[in-house]
């Protein structure tokens, strides 16, 4: 990604990536599923226009969505796309969103049917510089909510981070999920995850290092109960690590 002299967000080169996942049960594959994701710009003659193609197939069925951004004003950005499946078209996605300074934001509906979702939405122009950080930091930054039933969703602060001497220096979000009692939401939970990387080249530590790899199998017989802390710890134990010496957060 590159940015323009108005700070909108320019691609440089297609992006194409691509998954496949497999689900067994007692070693017989169970499900499977591929996905082909692709970035690329449509048309810079009026703007600058994005598509996402993403196309999967779960258990044999094809599934496809398309996703378009278009700033052909260079102020307000169209968003417009479709998830269909075997052809069909099951959900529809729309919305603008208007120029507010560095941001832009306003509501994407998304109808499914006879059902409708209304997802409010807000995200930067470009990088802005990291106000909080020495010079050479700038971020990508975006927030999402919606309101399901009488239950807030909110991911806000998602952001993508540049450092001076590397292309990506840290990510991070904030979520939270509120219960709406009354007139009033009362925060259910609260999270966030924030991720820096370290600029440059990491210092050499003293003494032996070797990297393994490792293949995991497990076996669980009640996924509900299973804890993602006791997994680690039970690594820790076959490999002669004390238990005490583990800190899981």
């Amino acid at each position: 990604l590159d940015t323009l002299a108005n700070r909108q967000i320019s691609l440089m080169h297609p992006i194409q990536s691509n998954f496949h996942l497999d689900v067994r049960e007692e070693g017989r594959l169970a499900r499977q599923a591929t996905a082909k994701a692709t970035v690329t710009k449509e048309d810079i003659s009026g703007g600058n226009n994005v598509k996402v193609d993403l196309q999967a197939t779960v258990s044999k069925e094809d599934v496809s969505m398309a996703l378009r951004f278009a700033t052909e004003d260079g102020v307000q950005m169209k968003v417009t796309g479709d998830l269909s499946n075997k052809g069909k078209t099951e959900v529809s996605v729309s919305g603008t969103l208007k120029e507010h300074g560095d941001w832009r934001q306003g509501d994407i509906t998304i109808v499914a049917g006879s059902e409708k979702q209304i997802l409010w939405a807000r995200g930067s122009k470009g990088f802005l510089t990291q106000e909080m950080k020495p010079a050479g930091y700038d971020a990508l930054w975006f927030s999402f909510g919606t309101d399901i039933d009488k239950v807030r969703v909110n991911v806000t602060d998602l952001y993508v981070e540049r450092g001076p001497d590397i292309a990506w220096s840290g990510f991070g979000l904030k979520c939270q999920v509120s219960d709406k009692n009354g007139n009033q939401w009362k925060m259910i939970y609260g999270g966030m995850l924030d991720v820096d990387f370290v600029p440059g080249v990491a210092p050499v530590k003293s003494g032996n290092f070797a990297a393994t790899n490792l293949e995991l199998s497990l076996q669980v017989s009640d996924v509900t109960k299973m804890k993602m802390s006791d997994v680690i710890k039970s690594i820790a134990e076959a490999s002669n690590v004390p238990v005490k010496g583990v800190v899981v957060k």
